[in-house]
């Protein structure tokens, strides 16, 4: 296959001073935010309370979470009311009863969804409940059981290539020039299940799970030890924003690995990577790690490595050298030599339940914008919300531009890297518990999780104007200063640290003149073309084009 060719974007924070001591590390139960009576919808009248509690009462069979979110928000706005307290109570009792059909259908993910769901609003029975968080993660981890794995007995570093398959994706033939060719996907993919179950890239075997791919495709694996049989495989679980994919084939792996850690390593520390450049299967190269924490998937950081790596060998594993899987290779840039990528082994291991389950894996957001905090002692202090997409989970739920989150479910968070890292472990269509601070103090809000959009900036550009959605997209605030020829003038009230306007050379102050802004979905990215006074060049009239993606670890 094409080697995938990645922009590196790099997505800094924010570094806001004057923010100390808000939340004191190793925090016990006594420390945590304690939840509060919040008002997050303004229901202004009795009509209001009555369509909403006719909406709860609709759609509480078929959207039990929704129903309980919204009787929470309701409950609290009309707290000592008897009806909102009956249809807060049904809520409860219709999450509860769904609970407990995922249990007996020992649907564990579902399970997972509505347990931390109740949790989070509080609900008194939860208590009651033979379950506990740690063990629906037991089951939900059993209920995927990787089988017996044989007795693997590896004398030499080579030998772990058994374990490796070549990942072939037929798409039948292409015309150039009036002439006919073999098209095709190559890649690479790893055994982790005795089952005949691998790992590779979602965008390996993308055109097999793309809805809107109409031409032929048919996935085949070739084992180290028999390259030429071409072994029928299909698709079981993918993931396109973490680049993972579950296939699976009918035989008996040759060897099984193992998933190890990346968490301990650091930079010069050895690896290898196996895979199939450009079809060159049996492969193993080496190399060290280059560095880590790189932004370039949607809300992870990556490692970089500088093993060689070639048009093939994404979906391959990076070991250590006992064999352990601490990553998996996904990227290289084409055009510079040496630059390398692989996303780190625990990814894979949170969403793994969700591969086997099957079908796509979404991931959570709440339509909500910011950066990390910074105290005083430029330490991370929390994830301080910037911007709040109009109508989104976050909005409703009540968080405001300026709270600091410092905790998810209880967890302390001090950064938005953490904050994401959390959020892979959510499950969309359900509740989180957030602890914020603000100039009210500490509060807790509770905010429902919506599926995260592939393109959050152009949701966010649909949803609001053009004064608030430049924030998100490219981290200046804006505010109207009346129109020149029909076209609107605009100042810069701020500059966020580090992002696209930042680095562009705009500043508080500015006076700017929009004069194109332009969506490219197919592309990715959004594009403004600006007429602006900059305080740094003298105010002097400057043309500007500035760009930026359509996604961001900052959106959350």
């Amino acid at each position: 296959m094409k080697k995938k060719k990645t922009n590196v974007c790099v997505f800094a924070f924010c570094f806001i001073i004057a923010f100390a001591n808000i939340f004191p590390s190793g925090s016990s139960e006594k420390n945590k935010t304690k939840p509060v009576k919040v008002q997050p919808v303004p229901y202004q009248d009795a009509n209001k309370k009555a369509r909403d509690i006719e909406n709860i009462k609709k759609q509480i069979s078929s959207k039990p979470v929704v129903s309980l979110w919204l009787a929470y928000l309701l409950n609290g706005t009309w707290a000592d009311d008897e009806e909102v307290g009956a249809v807060y109570l049904e809520a409860q009792n219709a999450a509860l009863k769904a609970f407990s059909k995922a249990v007996d259908e020992k649907d564990w993910v579902a399970a997972m969804r509505l347990y931390n769901s109740l949790s989070a609003c509080s609900v008194d029975k939860v208590n009651e409940l033979p379950w506990s968080v740690q063990k629906i993660e037991e089951e939900l981890v059993s209920s995927i059981s990787l089988g017996s794995k044989q007795s693997q007995t590896v004398t030499k570093l080579s030998q772990f290539i058994r374990g490796t398959v070549t990942v072939w994706v037929d798409l039948g033939f292409k015309i150039e020039g009036g002439a006919g060719y073999a098209n095709k996907v190559l890649g690479s993919g790893f055994f982790i299940d005795p089952r005949g179950y691998i790992v590779t890239n979602h965008h390996v075997i993308e055109s097999m799970v793309d809805p809107e791919y109409e031409g032929y495709s048919r996935l085949y694996v070739t084992l180290a030890d028999d390259p030429d049989q071409r072994i029928p495989s299909k698709v079981v679980g993918y993931d396109k924003m973490l680049d993972l994919a579950l296939i699976k084939t009918e035989i008996t792996p040759p060897y099984v690995f193992s998933l190890g850690s990346s968490e301990d390593l650091e930079v010069g520390d050895k690896i290898y990577a196996i895979g199939s450049p450009i079809g060159l299967d049996k492969t193993l190269t080496s190399g060290i790690i280059s560095a880590t924490g790189r932004p370039l998937l949607a809300t992870t950081n990556v490692l970089q490595i500088d093993a060689a790596i070639n048009s093939g060998n994404s979906g391959g594993p990076l070991i250590a050298p006992n064999g352990a899987v601490q990553g998996i290779v996904f990227a290289g840039m084409l055009d510079f030599e040496g630059l390398n990528f692989a996303i780190p082994v625990e990814f894979l291991q949170k969403i793994l339940p969700r591969l086997y389950a099957g079908g796509k894996v979404s991931h959570c957001w709440i339509g909500a914008y910011g950066k990390t905090k910074k105290d005083d002692y430029y330490k991370d202090a929390g994830l301080e919300v910037l911007y709040l997409m109009p109508g989104s989970p976050a909005a409703r739920a009540g968080l405001k531009p300026g709270d600091v989150i410092l905790a998810i479910d209880g967890k302390r968070i001090h950064s938005l890297d953490e904050y994401q890292n959390e959020l892979l472990c959510k499950i969309p269509d359900s509740l989180i518990a957030l602890d914020c601070i603000n100039k009210n103090g500490r509060v807790r809000r509770v905010v429902y999780t919506q599926p995260r959009p592939e393109m959050p900036s152009n949701e966010v550009y649909q949803r609001d104007t053009i004064e608030n959605y430049f924030l998100p997209l490219f981290g200046m605030q804006l505010r109207t200063a009346g129109e020149t020829l029909n076209k609107k003038n605009y100042y810069v009230d701020r500059v966020v640290p580090n992002s696209t306007a930042d680095e562009n050379g705009f500043s508080d102050g500015d006076k700017i003149q929009i004069s194109k802004f332009k969506v490219f979905k197919d592309e990715n990215y959004a594009m403004a073309e600006i007429y602006a006074k900059k305080r740094k060049s003298g105010y002097i009239d400057i043309f500007i084009a500035i760009a930026t993606p359509l996604d961001s670890p900052s959106y959350f």
